[in-house]
């Protein structure tokens, strides 16, 4: 695993392949300052940063879906009322209009 900076040794203290992982019997780091722990340590650390990093991301990303879609829910509903007291509108103008033909009508068979 030479892009982590370990290596893999067997029993002799030669280092072996990916191959043979059944032979294993230690690990060393090419990175003589940091021990093993030390780098399982920080690996650990770093693999939690980013997962928390990833988790706050798709938690914003769905308030700000959640946001836009109750902007856009509310722009319709308000939308709709308009629409509601619009026709209620016309529907009084229509009644109105009828009643006072109705009343001609009958003014006129009075006089």
């Amino acid at each position: 695993m030479p892009q982590w900076g370990v290596r893999l040794m067997n029993g002799t203290g030669s280092d072996i392949g990916l191959a043979d992982l059944w032979q294993v019997d230690w690990l060393t780091s090419d990175i003589s300052d940091l021990s093993l722990f030390c780098r399982f340590k920080l690996a650990f650390r770093n693999t939690v940063y980013k997962a928390s990093l990833l988790l706050a991301s798709v938690i914003i990303l769905v308030v700000f879906g959640y946001a836009v879609y109750y902007f856009y829910e509310w722009k319709r509903r308000e939308r709709e009322e308009v629409f509601a007291l619009v026709e209620k509108i016309l529907d009084v103008l229509q009644n109105h209009n009828r009643a006072c033909q109705n009343d001609l009508r009958d003014r006129k068979s009075v006089v």
